[in-house]
Parts: C-alpha cells; sequence; structure tokens
C-alpha cells in the first residue's frame, strides 16, 4: 500500500508553490516524487537496487507528445549507485524553493499539505530527502544537530525508511544551462501558450549522485510577433 505526503512552500501573506508530492511503494522499496508544476507526468522514481531516474509517466509520455516528437526513451536522467545500497543511508533527492518562488495566487492543495515557511533574501527553502536501509529513532534525523527540520518519515520495505527533512540555506540560482537540444512543447500546446508561464522546475544531478530540483517563478514577455509564428521572452524575477 502507498504512503504519500504533500508539502510546498507558503508565505506569510498566503502566497504558495505548487504542491510537491512524494510517496513509496513500501512492499517494492521503491519511493518517488513529482509536483504540480511537472503536470505528475514527469516523476523521480528510486529504487533500493541503488538506480534512480527522472522520466516521463510509462503511461502518459505518449499522450504528452505527437509521433513527430515522441522522445526515443522516457529517460531523461539515469544514476546507477549500486555501490552505496549496503550503506545506512543515502540522500536521493534534494528541492530547492528560493526566495520570491511563491506564486502571488494562493493555488489550489490537499487538506494534509505540509506548508514550509519562504526563505529570507539569498536563501532557499531546501528539502532534502533520504533512503534509510535501516530504522532510525523517532527523535533523529539527518542534520538535525545543524538546524534540519523534520517533515516525514515514509516506510520502506517493512525496514528502511524515507526521511524527508527542511531547512533555511544559503542559495545562489545557478548560471543558465547550456542547452544544446531541439526545444518541444507537449502535444496541444504552441508559443503563444508560453506567454500563461508563471512556475518553472529546473532539475538535474549533484557530485554525490542525488537529483536536484529548483522551483522558482518566472514571468513571461512578448518580444516581437513575427507572420506565422510569435516570440516569447522568460524572465527570473
Amino acid at each position: 500500500m502507498e504512503t504519500k505526503i504533500h508539502f510546498g512552500v507558503r508565505s506569510g501573506d498566503g502566497r504558495t508553490s505548487n504542491v510537491w508530492i512524494c510517496w513509496t511503494n513500501p512492499e517494492k522499496g521503491d519511493a518517488y516524487l513529482t509536483s504540480d508544476t511537472l503536470g505528475k507526468a514527469l516523476k523521480l522514481s528510486d529504487h533500493p537496487t541503488g538506480r534512480s531516474h527522472i522520466a516521463y509517466h510509462h503511461e502518459k509520455r505518449d499522450h504528452l507528445f505527437t509521433p513527430e516528437t515522441l522522445p526515443k526513451e522516457r529517460f531523461i536522467l539515469k544514476q546507477e549507485d549500486a555501490q552505496r545500497v549496503n550503506e545506512v543511508y543515502r540522500l536521493v533527492a534534494c528541492v530547492f524553493f528560493p526566495t520570491g518562488s511563491p506564486h502571488d495566487v494562493p493555488r489550489e492543495a490537499p487538506a494534509d499539505t505540509i506548508w514550509l515557511p519562504e526563505a529570507l533574501e539569498g536563501q532557499a527553502t531546501e528539502v532534502s530527502i533520504f533512503r534509510f536501509n535501516v530504522e532510525i529513532l523517532p527523535n533523529t534525523w539527518p542534520g538535525k544537530r545543524e538546524g534540519a527540520n523534520l517533515v516525514a518519515k515514509l516506510p520502506l520495505d517493512g525496514v528502511g525508511q524515507l526521511c524527508i527533512v527542511w531547512r533555511l540555506s544559503t542559495f545562489q540560482m545557478p548560471p543558465p544551462p547550456k542547452y544544446t537540444g531541439t526545444r518541444g512543447l507537449f502535444k496541444g500546446r504552441s508559443e503563444e501558450d508560453l506567454l500563461e508561464a508563471n512556475r518553472a522546475v529546473i532539475f538535474g544531478t549533484t557530485d554525490t549522485g542525488a537529483f536536484s530540483f529548483i522551483e522558482t517563478k518566472v514571468s513571461v514577455k512578448p518580444s516581437k510577433i513575427i507572420e506565422g509564428g510569435g516570440a516569447a521572452k522568460v524572465t527570473n524575477e
């Protein structure tokens, strides 16, 4: 039976981030992470073998793309960490919410959503997800002595646990990635739809083998409209 939690960031005046969903399949020992921004169609999967990946949901990929734009495979990023399977714990992923990431308009959210505070200027609310291969004491979690706070513990395969903690950390937006691929849009979307965009999620991998997500607010401003198409400028505010 799956065990699930919802979390996000809410400012003092009620603005909110998107809702993130983390859940486990205790019988298989698998753990998953996605968010509303990712449309629940793109998710992180972490397995007890040490294999992790970010991929399109296997039931949704064919509905997101036209036959001409369908990716060759649904996997976007992969990590193999088999050598660390026998360690007591490992970091699976971090989610960063920089200052100002909550949106101006509060979003609908499940009643059980765990709301974390918005970070101060130059900081980020950082959520870290650890996989433990042993049971840990109820009043113990990674980073507790350094000021980390517990969000939740989810069961894994009867023995291990997924431990989710948060803290406020110093943060600087990384430089824009060098993009060499071909840009595409989901089925049914056009360039004009970009003008309504207000959220972005940047993701990648860290030196430790964990995945990193950054949710941030964006504003899209028209740049110029040309015959037969349009253009937009995306700015991070």
